[in-house]
């Protein structure tokens, strides 16, 4: 091949290389130069302030027999009457064994009284026989994954499925014979236990919470004057460490909360009657509460005081808790930082209407390291509108601008 043809083939290359290199660099400029926008959508924020807290109420502690056997009669957050008994003591583990024995055949005559007068003619049978695989396939999962509590339960509810499918099929003979013996069974269980068991009672009406954690005495309404930081921490830390009574009783109708924040927060809520508050642990409403008081700057922190009248078994339940203080609520058109540029020294945005930039003024009330938030004008040629498309990524912008 003569040096003519290399040279020729050579200098093809090299035009190719450029003509690559040029295309390359025009797709490069026209990505950088793309504009990138976002919808204008009005969102809402919160200012928010999180702290620790601990629940307290108006409540009676009950006596309880320490060392003993407790089996409760009514469930965690029942309303209860004066007198009304809440939970029984056993001298020894064989007491209570037979106290739930006797239990289960109290179920288990009710059971079969039931499945003998409306079950005879069969028509839930069906019911029963779905019912019990439900409960076993629940069984078995249960006891695969080690929790045996809940499979306790569930084996005692399929025993009285059992009891009732079989008590439908049953002679009137067959019936009486089998109440008669889960009632002489029950007579023999009462009788095993009778004068190593004794009854605790309610002595006020209002709600039971099993239980005791030792700070019932000192977080109470009567002693809130008295709560402090430290306080609060100390029964933060003790959270499961409950020692052994039997429970309490909570009269009246309001719970209190003592929350430690920032004392240069805290301060900014004195003389403040009501505030908004969130217990994220228990759920996401918002809840409006009474401000008591703010008291006992300690090492850069405060207490603050709430009160509320909402009853519901989970505030009953309840000793420490996160809170969430919502010290403002703002609302309008997230623009993001990059977004923001100032033309002849008002703030504001370029948005692509058709395919022309227009610059459009904006007011925030809000603003993050990341966004902000745009008052919404009362129309999209008085402003940034919902809607709007905000250009977020663009180069030399400007308004009138036919851009790709």
């Amino acid at each position: 091949m003569d040096k003519k043809g290399v040279g020729g083939k050579l200098a093809a290359l090299g035009l190719l290389a450029v003509f690559v290199i040029y295309i390359g660099l025009q797709v490069a400029i026209n990505l950088r130069d793309r504009i990138e926008t976002q919808d204008a959508a009005v969102v809402t924020v919160e200012d928010k302030l999180q702290g620790e807290g601990v629940f307290f109420r108006e409540q009676t502690v009950l006596d309880h027999i320490s060392g003993k056997n407790a089996e409760y009669l009514v469930a965690n957050g029942e309303k209860v009457s004066r007198e009304q008994q809440v939970a029984m003591f056993f001298d020894d583990a064989e007491s209570i064994a037979a106290y739930r024995a006797y239990k289960n055949a109290v179920k288990e005559e009710e059971s079969l009284k039931y499945a003998y007068t409306h079950l005879a003619g069969g028509s839930d049978s069906g019911k029963i026989d779905s019912l019990m695989f439900l409960s076993m396939v629940d069984l078995t999962e249960e006891l695969s994954t080690g929790l045996i509590t809940a499979a306790e339960q569930d084996y005692a509810d399929l025993a009285q499925l059992l009891v009732r499918r079989d008590g439908s099929k049953m002679t009137e003979e067959e019936y009486n014979a089998a109440s008669a013996k889960l009632r002489a069974e029950q007579q023999s269980l009462l009788q095993s236990i009778k004068g190593r068991s004794s009854v605790v009672g309610a002595p006020v009406p209002g709600y039971f919470v099993r239980g005791c954690d030792g700070f019932e005495n000192r977080l109470s309404p009567a002693t809130m004057a008295d709560i402090t930081p430290s306080l609060v921490h100390e029964a933060l830390e003790a959270e499961g460490a409950a020692d052994d009574g039997v429970g309490s009783v909570i009269t009246g109708f309001a719970w209190y909360f003592a929350a430690v924040f920032d004392a240069d927060e805290a301060v900014a809520l004195r003389g403040q009657k009501s505030a908004y508050i969130r217990l994220p642990q228990i759920g996401n409403d918002t809840l409006r509460v009474s401000v008591v008081g703010v008291q006992h700057e300690q090492d850069g922190e405060a207490v603050v005081l709430f009160k509320s009248t909402k009853m519901d078994p989970a505030f009953f339940q309840s000793r420490q808790q996160t809170v969430e203080l919502v010290r403002e609520t703002f609302s309008g058109i997230k623009v993001p930082r990059e977004a923001l540029r100032q033309v002849d020294g008002k703030w504001g945005v370029y948005c692509l209407v058709g395919a022309i930039s227009r610059f459009k003024p904006i007011e925030w009330t809000y603003q993050t390291d990341s966004y902000y938030l745009a008052t919404p004008a009362i129309s999209a040629a008085k402003g940034l509108y919902l809607y709007d498309k905000i250009i977020v990524r663009g180069k030399d912008l400007e308004t009138g601008k036919v851009v790709n």
